[in-house]
């Protein structure tokens, strides 16, 4: 093949790349595409210094400057965060020189230079909550000591406490739970991914609604995720029977509050007969507690406190406990007033779970229509 025929072969092959080939950045929630035009492809000089049997590489250059435009375009504005847009350029130019065809995404956290000691260092998040004196809460945290978070590590907490085929006392249970539940919400409160979390029948009185994490050893752990390019840490203080956690590392582009919605349900009526009792006499044998629907929130902040999208994390419920009587006898009008009771509590708790359906689907179309007139407004600015 001569020289001309390469470089006209090699021009086609380029300007196929060029028509297929997408490359997109990633930071965080952020995305922005890499313009095909920023690759200056020299096809001659390529197609020239060609040997034949050789292994050879086009020739390609990036505009580093309008790439480094591109980062600046969507990492956080209020975080002092360097990327190394040199070894981001190499490693997009790989995609050129060798005319891989395709969708290319880059996250480009991996390309953060690390910042000085000072900046790690950064209280992120922290949760406090008081504990009886009868809890043991000291010998855990003792145990699992500062807990180091690197980037992208899972982190199990039954591994962390090493219970994994430990027998435990109904105390250490609470203690351990306890412990769970409020680094649980810690790390809520960051951009952590939580991967396995479970919750008991019944909520206890040292659990916050909406925060409970249990662990049952070989069973039901609490499992998160870094998804962050740096490491964290989480923190145990203890203060007056008060737990503090905090997680602290490099600053997050953004910041996130969480919010509640506790639904209370009523519970069913359970009417048992006893031949024993006198026909008019009625016992009491379980007073009956009320259940709860409790939603959990997650809404992400920008640094300067607009926020940027919301997130249900968690829907928990805990199931009402009926209230159970005896009766000395049970006429067919009695029963039907207990069902008719029944249908009516049904009906209410059933209102409750579907007026909280329609408040998140108000919500969610409602930030749509915010969506789409941000959207018109960017095109009218545009035009």
């Amino acid at each position: 093949m001569s020289k001309d025929q390469a470089f006209s072969k090699l021009a086609d092959q380029v300007n196929e790349w060029k028509s297929a080939t997408e490359i997109l950045l990633h930071y965080e929630n952020e995305t922005v595409q890499v313009p095909i035009q920023y690759f200056r492809f020299d096809e001659k000089k390529s197609a020239f210094n060609a040997k034949s049997g050789n292994a050879n590489q086009l020739d390609v250059t990036l505009r580093e400057e309008a790439l480094q435009g591109l980062v600046n375009a969507i990492k956080p504005k209020d975080i002092l965060l360097d990327f190394d847009t040199t070894r981001l350029t190499d490693s997009l130019l790989d995609y050129s020189r060798e005319l891989a065809i395709g969708l290319h995404q880059v996250d480009i956290s991996q390309y953060v230079i690390p910042l000085e000691t000072k900046e790690k260092n950064k209280l992120i998040s922290q949760t406090s909550r008081t504990f009886t004196k009868e809890m043991n809460i000291q010998s855990w945290i003792e145990k699992m000591g500062v807990v180091e978070i690197n980037s992208e590590e899972i982190i199990s907490v039954m591994e962390l406490l090493d219970i994994k085929d430990k027998e435990l006392t109904p105390g250490e249970r609470i203690d351990i739970n306890f412990i769970t539940s409020l680094m649980y919400e810690t790390t809520l409160k960051s951009n952590f991914e939580i991967i396995e979390r479970h919750i008991s029948r019944e909520l206890p009185e040292t659990i916050e609604q909406g925060f409970e994490a249990i662990l049952v050893p070989n069973e039901k752990d609490f499992i998160f995720k870094n998804p962050n390019f740096a490491s964290y840490e989480l923190k145990f203080a203890i203060d007056n029977n008060t737990l503090t956690i905090s997680l602290y590392g490099v600053p997050l582009p953004h910041h996130y509050k969480l919010r509640t919605d506790v639904k209370r349900l009523k519970p069913r009526i359970v009417v048992q007969f006893n031949q024993n009792l006198h026909p008019s006499a009625e016992k009491r044998l379980n007073q009956g507690e009320d259940g709860y629907l409790i939603y959990v929130h997650r809404d992400q902040y920008t640094l300067d406190d607009l926020k940027v999208k919301s997130m249900e994390v968690s829907k928990d419920y805990y199931a009402p406990k009926p209230k159970i009587f005896e009766r000395g006898i049970f006429t067919d009008e009695f029963r039907e007033e207990i069902e008719r009771k029944n249908e009516e509590i049904r009906k209410i708790n059933e209102q409750i779970i579907n007026s909280q359906r329609n408040k998140e689907d108000d919500k969610e179309e409602n930030l749509n229509e915010v969506e789409e007139k941000q959207v018109r407004g960017e095109e009218e600015a545009s035009e």
